[in-house]
């Protein structure tokens, strides 16, 4: 398994940075981040469990799925999307397999938007 160097665990945001509508690159890589020190984590535990180095990459990739971003807000989705297309590049997940998480996302971001634009509930209507 190849070792990621230039990810680290990722900082607490900067003070005023919580308010801001979208995050960062920086901090959507340490989304990324997150996945793969998940990854790299697990599968040396494996190894050091005695584990096959097959098994260990198993594990690994268990792991990083775990550690995606859920998709409960726009962040988290764009966040998630930069870890399923990370996930298929370096081969965490198949093809194949994307295609419904990338739905997951593409709908979750459609129910938000819905949401958003849905006004809200009405004031009870007068009747005289």
């Amino acid at each position: 398994m190849t070792e990621i160097a230039e990810f680290a665990e990722p900082a607490a945001a900067p003070d005023g940075a919580a308010g801001r509508k979208s995050r960062s690159p920086r901090a959507r890589i340490s989304a990324l981040a997150r996945c793969i020190c998940a990854k790299q984590r697990a599968y040396k535990e494996a190894l050091a469990a005695g584990k096959p180095d097959f098994c260990a990459d198993r594990i690994g990739d268990r792991a990083f799925l775990r550690a995606m971003p859920p998709l409960s807000a726009v962040d988290g989705i764009r966040d998630f999307i930069v870890c399923v297309a990370y996930a298929v590049t370096t081969e965490v997940i198949r093809h194949k397999d994307a295609a419904p998480l990338l739905d997951a996302a593409r709908r979750a971001l459609r129910q938000m938007a819905k949401t958003a634009s849905s006004p809200g509930p009405r004031p009870a209507e007068k009747i005289i």
